[in-house]
Order: C-alpha cells, then structure tokens, then sequence
C-alpha cells in the first residue's frame, strides 16, 4: 500500500510538470513524433524497396552513407547559424528538407539522382537534431526543463515503434492496388514522406519573438581553451564503435529478409520490438551505472551485447536469432546514457557543447564510411565478415575506453563520496 502510495504520488507531480509544459513544446513533441513516425517507415522499407528495385546491398550502402554524409558535413555549420532564425521557420524547413530528400529517392530510379537525395535528407536530420537543445533550453524553465527532454525521448520511440508497425503493414495494404513488390514498397515510402511534411502543421503553430540576426555563435567562443586532448579520448571510442555499428546495423532489415525470408510486416514488429527493448535498456542503464560506475558500465554492455552478436553471425534458428537481435539492442543502447553522462562530467561546462557536436561528428563520420564498407562485404560475402569486423571493432572500443577513463573513473567515484559526505 505503501508503494502504491508513493507511485501515485510520483505520478502525480510528474503529471503536475508535464501541465508546466508551454505551448511551443507541445507543439514541437507533437511535430517531433509526427516526424519520427515517418522517418521510421521510412528507414524500415527503403533497404527492402532498394532491393525489390535490384539495386545491391554496395549501392544500398552507398545511400545510407551518403545521408550519414549530409549530416556530418553540416552539423557545424547548422550549429553556427541556428541562432540567427526561429525555430518555427528552421523546423518546418528541416521537416520540408527531410520530406523532400525522401520522396526524391523513390520517384526517381536514376542511381546518381537518388544519392543527392539522401544527402539532402542527412542536412535535414542535422537540422531538426540541432535545433531540439536550443529550443528546450529556451522555451522552458528550469523546474520542467528534465521533464521536456525525457518525454522528447518518450515521443521518439513511440514514433520509431508506431512507424515500424505502420511502415510494415503498408506494403501489404498496397497490395490490394498493385501486385509489383516495388510499387507496394514505394507507395508506403511516399506515405512516410507525406507523413513527414505534415510535422510542418504543428511546427508553423509556434510563437516566439525574432531573435538578433547579427548575434555571434557562442560555439565558437567557447573553441578557445578547449581541452581537445579529453574530447579525442572520448571521441576515438565512439568513432570505432560507429565504425563498427555501420557496418551491419543499417543492413537488419535485409539480413532477415536475405537469410529469412521475412515479409515487411514481420521485419515491422521486430523492429517495433527492438524500440521497447532498447527503452528498457535507457532505463536500466542509470541503475547500473549506480552499481558499477560508469566507465565500467559502459565496458561491460558493450562487451555482454558481443555474444548475441555472435549468434547472429551464425545462427540460422529463427526464434534464438530474434532473442539475440533483442537483446544486442537492448544493452547496446544501455550504454548511451552512461557514455554522454560520462563525458559531460568529464568536461568543463563551456565545452559541453563543442564536446556534444564532436561526439556526433565522430559517429556520424564513422557511420558514412563503414555502411558503404559493410554493403560491399555484404553483398560478396553475405553478413558474417560484417558480423566478425564489427564485433572486433567493438572489443577494440571497449578495450580503449577503459585504458583511457579507468582512472578517471575512480576519481569521479571519489569525489561523489565527499560530496555525499559533505551533505
């Protein structure tokens, strides 16, 4: 009874900081699920028409990398300018760049013209995802500001898990219009595009005053006494995991298709799946940095996702690969929060930011070389030397991130007992 009590308790206040929330950030979580609903049907069904088309999976690749390019290429330079513009005009015009760079993709068969598209649809992404901090630190208080980013996170998986199982039962509703495999797909596809442009509705409802077009970039301010040594250490792990990453997980839907025969609505609810797993693993993952540190938490999920990774490589029973497909994500995901904590405590306040875009710059830079890599090793080796490099490269990451943070780790375990002494 007691626990019920404090339950009810928690939902309550929590509730009580929800209603705090303004109008514009209702407004931007309704367009940011909107968005990624669309995006995660899209993601879900292009590997899957690309391949209905009889593009192979080095050409497929080849896509991905050239939209991870686009958000690499223009993450700087978003982050520079963003403050010269409203947030109503720079989210409807990543929601316009998005849509666009998507339904280029399916209109169009010409190879050239397709990978143009996906490079516009990365400098999209780069903007939506640069402008979500910026307007939370400024459409919010303090009391609610924790509340906003949590439920942004909430908003997003939803979106991801409600696009999977959109995404995978399209094809098959477009059945009843065509029976041509890749006109299904691309109908679905153009769906999700449209899906996208309507995020633009609630994004166009925000109301804010126009800021100071001739303010300087507190990015680049903040560049000068920067300690680029600690932001390389925490980077060359991240850019080696991404490397890694890159090389098999864009290609999942494929590999269950390839190797299973699955159908687009079966590879849906697993990846709908995959979003409550990697949910479950966010959660869990503040608990165990409780118990065994950070850095050691961070090693640890990295190195216990390895098995299950192995399983994948080999494994051809169906039900013990979607367990493993799982449970990977699961404590792979476990990690982020540990690792971005980790590296904002380890870093002075003024280079949170620097330290943030360079963390992304290093997965996203890894991300655009190794998925081009990992669709020509698929496509003339099937999916176990993707497998094996990126179970190596993620060794090889965990191995360097606690060479490099163990220590750094028992000082931080050191100061939190004084300061809890001291309380």
């Amino acid at each position: 009874m007691f626990q019920l009590d404090r339950f009810l308790s928690g939902l309550k206040d929590y509730i009580a900081h929800l209603k705090l929330f303004s109008s514009n950030a209702r407004a931007f979580l309704l367009g940011s699920l909107i968005i990624w609903i669309g995006a995660s049907m899209f993601m879900l069904l292009l590997n899957l028409y690309f391949k209905e088309l009889g593009f192979s999976e080095s050409y497929i690749g080849t896509v991905l990398s050239r939209t991870a390019l686009g958000s690499v290429l223009f993450a700087v330079p978003v982050g520079l300018i963003l403050g010269r513009f409203t947030f109503r005009f720079v989210l409807t015009l990543s929601a316009v760049i998005i849509a666009v760079g998507y339904v280029v993709q399916v209109v169009t068969e010409s190879s050239h013209t397709i990978l143009v598209a996906a490079f516009v649809a990365g400098i999209g992404f780069t903007v939506f995802r640069s402008a979500s901090a910026p307007f939370f630190m400024r459409h919010t208080t303090e009391k609610e500001r924790t509340y906003l980013f949590s439920m942004n996170f909430a908003v997003s998986t939803f979106g991801a898990l409600a696009g999977s199982l959109i995404g995978g039962y399209l094809p098959r509703l477009f059945s009843l219009v065509t029976d041509i495999g890749y006109e299904q797909h691309r109908y679905a596809l153009v769906v999700a595009s449209l899906i996208i442009v309507a995020s633009s509705i609630p994004f166009l409802s925000i109301r804010e005053e126009t800021p100071d077009r001739k303010a300087t970039s507190q990015f680049l301010k903040n560049l000068k006494g920067t300690n680029w040594k600690l932001i390389g250490k925490l980077s060359v792990p991240a850019f080696i995991i991404g490397t890694g990453a890159g090389l098999i997980i864009p290609f999942m839907n494929l590999y269950f298709k390839d190797l299973f025969d699955s159908s687009a609505d079966t590879i849906g609810i697993l990846f709908a799946l995959l979003q409550c797993f990697m949910t479950a693993g966010t959660l869990m993952g503040p608990v165990l940095g409780r118990k065994m540190g950070l850095v050691r938490s961070v090693v640890a999920s990295q190195i216990a996702s390895i098995p299950f990774m192995l399983v994948l490589c080999f494994s051809r029973y169906f039900p013990v690969v979607v367990v493993s497909f799982l449970l990977r994500g699961a404590l792979m995901n476990m990690n982020q929060p540990l690792s971005a904590n980790f590296a904002m405590e380890s870093v002075r306040k003024e280079e949170h930011a620097v330290t943030n875009s360079m963390l992304m710059l290093a997965w996203m830079g890894s991300w655009a070389i190794s998925v081009q890599i990992g669709g020509v090793l698929i496509e003339h080796y099937s999916y176990v030397p993707s497998f094996l490099a990126a179970i190596s490269l993620y060794v090889v990451a965990s191995v360097l991130y606690y060479l490099f943070f163990k220590d750094a780790e028992a000082a931080r375990l050191l100061r939190h007992q004084i300061e809890v002494k001291e309380v």
